[in-house]
């Protein structure tokens, strides 16, 4: 009983808003349909009127689609968004959701990696439960299913409908950020991430491509951490002479009580009381990973989420949002970790070089852009390090 042709009687515009009326007669009355489209954000409010013919019972349905995105609809995935009953976001799998439906869900719609289209504001009261209808493999449709009514009735309900970005979200409903995954940490990478992000877009403006904005905000966090690297570095090779001196010790020590358990077990004792367990207190070796690790998951994050980088091309890569389609940053960062290693430790080489056919492989399918940060990093890491050991500052 949908109608599928609507009149347009009227529209209206300004700097602020573009408002149609639509009209459309049905089997069993007349429907109206008054879109607002609000120029400076990305949201629409919809007025809905029904006027059912005498003694017809009319119960409306609003449907919506999914984004998409058709270059990236194979490697994107759709999700479903929602609210529980105490006002917080829930997100759920696209193959989840057959069969269940929400009881007067104030936040329904569904999400892909860059935009979100949803219900935000309903305040008569018009959805009774929500659910969802999946179409192809690729599409997901929220229906928003409103009450039987016998006589006229109008409601208003809102939506947003646009990108995931923070700015573009807390200026409709600042709750609609919550979407963003920004990990088990949020609290911590959600500040890092918006002033990366920022500082991204600040680097942009002046170079006018993102693949150089990622090199020149990874040199910089590089030469922000330059000196707590270099003292870890002298830390760790302290650490190294110990472990050698402490070595040294103990062998002699075997040796000399080879015949006396008790008597070498009193004077290892002894030598660690005197010199400590050479690699126990090392916290300065470990302080700049530590301090690196939080903005490595805040660049992470926006790299592989945001909308910026879609489209954005870079020497060889089309597309910044998706994968290397070379394999030539992968390939580059695994042979940067297996060539890091600053020691001759056969065994340590030989971790290195299965740490590099790792990560190589693991970060095959990461974004473009995110690849990137990882391998500029990597490489700019080998440089350091080579460059701290000829300069004799370790």
């Amino acid at each position: 009983k949908t109608p599928y042709y609507f009149n347009l009687v009227e529209e209206q515009h300004d700097d602020r808003v573009h408002v149609l009326k639509y009209q459309a007669d049905f089997e069993d009355g007349v429907l109206y349909k008054r879109f607002t489209i609000h120029n400076n954000i990305h949201r629409i409010d919809m007025q809905v009127t029904i006027e059912p013919k005498a003694g017809h019972e009319v119960q409306p349905r609003i449907f919506y689609g999914s984004p998409y995105l058709s270059e990236a609809s194979a490697k994107d995935t759709i999700t479903a968004i929602n609210n529980d009953e105490h006002g917080s976001i829930q997100q759920h799998e696209f193959t989840d959701v057959a069969g269940h439906y929400w009881s007067h869900p104030k936040l329904f719609g569904t999400m892909d990696r860059y935009f979100l289209y949803s219900l935000i504001q309903d305040e008569q009261k018009f959805v009774q439960r929500g659910y969802y209808k999946l179409v192809g493999q690729h599409r997901l449709y929220s229906i928003l299913e409103g009450p039987v009514i016998r006589g006229k009735k109008t409601w208003e309900v809102s939506f947003y409908v646009g990108p995931k970005t923070s700015k573009d979200m807390s200026a409709v409903d600042e709750h609609l950020e919550g979407v963003i995954r920004y990990g088990f940490f949020a609290p911590i990478s959600k500040p890092i991430s918006r002033f990366l992000l920022d500082i991204l877009n600040f680097l942009y403006s002046y170079c006018g491509n993102y693949g150089f904005a990622i090199f020149f905000i990874t040199l910089l966090l590089k030469l922000l951490m330059l000196p707590f690297t270099m003292r870890g570095e002298q830390a760790m090779s302290k650490s190294r002479k110990q472990r050698v001196q402490f070595e040294k010790k103990l062998k002699h020590l075997q040796k000399k009580y080879k015949e006396e358990p008790q008597t070498l077990a009193q004077a290892r004792a002894e030598l660690i009381k005197k010199h400590g367990i050479p690699g126990l207190g090392g916290l300065g070796g470990c302080l700049p990973i530590l301090l690196q690790l939080p903005m490595f998951w805040g660049l992470s994050i926006i790299l592989s989420q945001s909308i910026e980088l879609y489209k954005a091309s870079f020497l060889w890569i089309p597309d910044l949002s998706l994968p290397d389609p070379y394999y030539i940053f992968p390939i580059l960062t695994g042979i940067g970790i297996m060539i890091h290693n600053p020691t001759g430790d056969p065994q340590q080489r030989l971790t290195s070089l299965v740490m590099g056919i790792f990560i190589a492989a693991f970060t095959i399918n990461f974004s473009a852009g995110l690849t990137l940060y990882i391998c500029i990093g990597t490489l700019l890491g080998v440089a350091q390090t080579h460059m701290l050991r000829m300069w004799k500052q370790v």
